[in-house]
């Protein structure tokens, strides 16, 4: 009887191992194509920084193209020192670009 309950144990365990494996390729798989969206949206945009001198700069983004693919789109936002740089959108429904 123990033996059976250890190998069920054992299973348990595998099941959930391969279940986080799965979980972890979709991720990496997903985050791959994400890059990818907004390394293309990098190329296709013309993108130009102006100083307003209060030591920061403002973009002036060509939205035109941007806005032929989704006209959702809302602006553009960049924080100086991270990576964030990139398109946001706001649809008539909050839930639609949050799932």
């Amino acid at each position: 009887m123990k033996k059976v309950f250890n190998y069920m144990l054992l299973f348990l365990f595998f099941l959930i191992f391969i279940y986080a494996l799965v979980s972890i390729v979709i991720w990496q798989k997903d985050n791959s194509e994400t890059k990818e969206d907004y390394k293309k949206i990098m190329e296709e945009v013309k993108i130009t920084e102006n100083s307003d001198n209060i030591n920061s700069s403002l973009l002036d983004v060509d939205f035109g193209k941007l806005k032929e693919e989704n006209s959702d789109l809302k602006g553009w936002i960049k924080v100086l020192g991270t990576d964030i740089n990139y398109p946001f959108v706001q649809g008539k429904n909050n839930d639609y670009y949050l799932k």
